[in-house]
Parts: C-alpha cells; structure tokens; sequence
C-alpha cells in the first residue's frame, strides 16, 4: 500500500468524514445493530455471527474475492467483538476509522 497522491486534499478529507459517518455507522447498524442481534435472539450466537459476516462480505464485492474474504473475517471480528460488549459503539468507531484512513490509501 502506498498514500494517495492527494492524499492532503481538503476534499479528501471531506469525503473520508462523510465515509467515516455513513458508511461506518450505517453498515454497523444495519449488519451489526439489526441482522447480527436479530438472528441472535432467533438462532443463536453462532448463526447470527456467521450469517452477518457473510452478509457483510459479500455486500463488499466490488472488492474481488480477496476483498469479500478479507471483509467477512473483519465482520466476524467486529460482530464478536459487538457481541461480547452488547453495543456497536466501538465497531462503529473502529469501522468508521477504517473507512476514514482508506480513503486515502489504495493497493499498488
């Protein structure tokens, strides 16, 4: 990985905020406040973990199959960690992060 030749960019910066608040939160909430809770109070821990993760890898898959799987291990990592503390704060912090500073990078 290399930084972006524009990566100073003010319009970078604005567009990484705008990721870290929408695409964090929202893909939080929907794959870890609505479908990992939800199908852990129908199927169980497991099956809830497992179905989000899978869910979240593949709504990733503009990002070829590496991307898919590298993204349902960090959905797994994030789910558990969302179900060992009961709340999305955190991943949505850290996801949100995530989104923020690979706004600026890109895969040589």
């Amino acid at each position: 990985m290399k930084l972006s030749p524009d990566a100073n960019s003010w319009a970078n910066v604005a567009y990484g905020l705008f990721y870290w608040i929408f695409g964090g939160l929202g893909q939080e909430v929907l794959f870890r406040g609505l479908i990992l809770f939800s199908l852990q109070r129908w199927k169980g821990w497991k099956i809830a973990l497992v179905v989000s993760s899978v869910l979240f890898g593949l709504m990733h898959v503009r990002e070829g199959i590496t991307g898919v799987m590298g993204t349902i291990l960090i959905g797994g990592y994030w789910g558990w960690v969302a179900l060992k503390t009961r709340n999305i704060i955190g991943t949505t912090l850290a996801h949100g992060f995530y989104n923020f500073i690979f706004t600026f990078l890109f895969v040589s």
